[in-house]
């Protein structure tokens, strides 16, 4: 439940307080993809935008498909 509010109120800056630069850590990599885009289910960011009312998503339109949030994570190399 903890990770629903910590990753609701990022969502909510990023919409409200945006541009902005939102780093999520966990112990491991692939539940930081899990919380933003999902693996079979969408993740908690992209569920949170997704189900939005559509005058939301009009006046905080992202740069790229929902389905591609997953290009947002990217990996230190």
């Amino acid at each position: 439940m903890v990770s629903w509010a910590v990753v609701g109120y990022l969502v909510w800056v990023a919409q409200w307080f945006g541009p902005a630069h939102i780093i999520i850590q966990t112990q491991k990599e692939d539940k930081t993809r899990d919380l933003v885009s999902g693996i079979d289910v969408p993740g908690y960011v992209r569920t949170l935008y997704e189900r939005q009312e559509p005058w939301l998503k009009a006046l905080h339109p992202i740069p790229r498909p929902s389905s591609d949030i997953a290009g947002l994570v990217q990996s230190p190399e």
